[in-house]
């Protein structure tokens, strides 16, 4: 898809929109990265990602390189800084993202070492790929 640097970035950024959702239609699973980026959770556009395709009744597979709870990186409270009850079921992130993972038929791996980047592992990458092909 060429982008026009004249075009409005309002424009510009749905038609990489719809170039995605094109691109997801295209496809029988989707291999995620849900390490968190920007925050303390996964990208939500990527979690936007997998819950299309787990919309679209496709198997999610996902991993990531934080192997900590995802109520261990949200302050390891009971109740966040606005009195809210911090989630504390065991996963690797929100319950809706874990959950529905698993419940398209696919699997997310956590990193037992760092990659060899800190948001990527070609390990796990594989390790999802090698998931899908069974």
């Amino acid at each position: 898809m060429a982008l026009s640097a004249n075009e409005a970035k309002f424009r510009r950024g749905h038609r990489i929109y719809w170039a995605n959702r094109e691109l997801m239609d295209s496809c029988e699973a989707i291999i995620a990265n849900l390490t968190p980026f920007r925050g303390i959770s996964a990208d939500p556009g990527t979690v936007f990602e997998v819950g299309y395709m787990i919309g679209q009744g496709k198997p999610a597979f996902g991993f990531t390189l934080e192997s900590r709870y995802y109520r261990e990186r949200a302050g390891a409270t009971d109740l966040d800084e606005l009195g809210h009850t911090i989630e504390d079921f065991e996963m690797s992130d929100n319950l809706m993202i874990e959950g529905g993972i698993y419940s398209s038929g696919g699997q997310l791996f956590v990193a037992e070492q760092p990659g060899e980047h800190r948001y990527f592992s070609a390990e796990l990458f594989r390790r999802c790929v090698r998931a899908i092909k069974k």
